[in-house]
């Protein structure tokens, strides 16, 4: 399924590029010379390398191949317009103020804080076979079977730390509308958040090399 996908998924994107040629000009062009054409020869190399990892039963490789010429198709489009987004609208003029931008940054790494932990119980729980193991057995079984794995919890100073750093950062977004203060504040409640996600990380792996 994954083969045939791939062959339909490049016989589409032969097609699109002759549509594109008849219908948005200045985009074919954009995607045939340059950067444009850099991006959609990426494209073309890396899908070529995921139906070869696919043939050779390399799932995992093939779906970072395949992420890839997303992301060069992707990269192509925007650059095939360059410096225009839109027809007469630049990316420059159609970009949001810093304020509306730095609000945007801290409301997807709060998001990520709630998301990331999450999809790692997740994918944890469903990759260790402990999501839904034995739905039809008796729950006192069940349980047996798979005890619990208490979390290792971090060093509290480091929590702590942790929590104060990120509180400085939030109060510097907060506090300043622009300059070198804002920019700091980003930059400590990101470095926050790859902090957390990593001691989340080595938390869950200590745990479960215990278990």
């Amino acid at each position: 399924r994954g083969l045939a996908a791939g062959a339909a998924a490049g016989l589409v994107a032969g097609i699109g590029i002759a549509v594109v040629h008849g219908d948005a000009r200045y985009i074919y062009d954009g995607l045939t010379e340059g950067a444009g054409l850099v991006a959609v020869i990426v494209s073309g190399v890396t899908g070529l390398l995921t139906i070869g990892l696919l043939w050779q039963r390399r799932y995992e490789m093939a779906r970072f191949c395949a992420a890839g010429a997303v992301a060069a198709v992707i990269a192509g489009w925007g650059i095939a317009q360059s410096p225009d987004i839109l027809p007469g609208l630049s990316i420059e003029n159609a970009a949001a103020d810093d304020n509306i931008l730095i609000g945007l940054l801290v409301a997807i790494a709060v998001g990520l804080m709630i998301l990331i932990p999450s999809l790692a119980l997740l994918y944890g729980l469903v990759l260790g076979g402990r999501f839904d193991p034995g739905s039809d057995r008796d729950p006192g079984e069940l349980s047996a079977a798979v005890p619990a794995v208490p979390l290792t919890a971090p060093p509290r100073m480091r929590v702590l730390a942790l929590l104060a750093v990120a509180g400085l950062g939030a109060a510097m977004l907060f506090l300043s509308d622009s300059g070198v203060t804002l920019y700091a504040g980003v930059a400590l409640v990101m470095i926050s958040l790859a902090t957390g996600v990593v001691m989340l990380a080595v938390t869950l792996v200590t745990s479960t090399d215990q278990d």
